[in-house]
């Protein structure tokens, strides 16, 4: 029984001896070492690729395509316009003379600044009436 005792006491001194400590110190490290590293999500980097993928496309679309937008915008208020006058005035809803009119006034609004400020000024009359 004095032996049991005394390992007893031995294993207590010994268990804050620097040793010890440096000891488990040092296996504390090595498993957080060899742990797995967390595992890479396939999914969020494939999606997160493909994100950016879209995300250049797009860019590229708007800075390429944002002349047509406008234009189409532009063309289909000068359509309603077009229509409304000619509806109002002249009776007649001839679509191909009224697409004729509409472009001709489109390949003037393009060129001329004076145009464009008629055009722009009345489309956003329209949209704050709408």
């Amino acid at each position: 029984m004095v032996h049991m005792i005394g390992k007893i006491f031995h294993n207590i001194v010994n268990l804050f001896s620097p040793e010890v400590t440096q000891q488990a110190a040092l296996e504390t490290e090595k498993k957080e070492r060899y742990e797995a590293p967390p595992g890479v999500d396939v999914a969020h980097r494939v999606l997160s690729e493909e994100a950016a993928q879209r995300r250049a496309e797009l860019e590229n679309l708007v800075r390429v395509g944002m002349p047509y937008v406008k234009r189409d915008n532009m063309k289909k208020h000068i359509r309603r316009t077009v229509w409304k006058i000619v509806g109002e005035n002249f009776k007649t809803t001839d679509p191909d003379m009224i697409e004729e009119i509409t472009e001709s006034i489109i390949n003037v609004v393009e060129i001329d600044p004076t145009y464009q400020k008629i055009f722009a000024s009345s489309e956003e009359s329209e949209t704050k009436n709408a």
